[in-house]
């Protein structure tokens, strides 16, 4: 897969569903049969310097104009508590290897500019 050795999915909207298990084993069970149909296999602990750290740093709005689900909407209306970005604190990451903006470009010309980076 184009020389790509390891791919991690994080899910870091757990404060959604104030991390209830089951909701994290389904989200788990989800991938897990996604990345069936990729020869994808799962790990559970990244070595030290396995991880590259993207953020693509889309402002608020843009965000909440990009919202298929809703999510914002229900979270401005107190639908949803502990909302990262609306009721509960977003902190951008300090000092990301890649940092994207999640503006500028397409998302395939951004995933480009990751790809580059992990090819070297």
């Amino acid at each position: 897969m184009m020389g790509i050795r390891h791919i991690v999915l994080a899910v870091n909207k757990m404060d959604l569903v104030g991390f209830e298990e089951q909701e994290f084993s389904d989200i788990e069970a989800d991938f897990r049969k996604f990345a069936e149909g990729f020869a994808f296999h799962a790990i559970q602990a990244i070595d030290e310097g396995e991880f590259v750290e993207v953020f693509v740093d889309t402002p608020l709005a843009e965000c909440e104009k990009r919202n298929t689900k809703g999510l914002y909407a229900k979270a401005r209306r107190g639908e949803l508590k502990n909302f990262t970005g609306i009721d509960s604190p977003y902190e951008a990451p300090l000092k990301p290897e890649i940092h994207l903006s999640g503006t500028m470009a397409s998302a395939e010309e951004e995933a480009g500019l990751i790809v580059g980076w992990l090819n070297g």
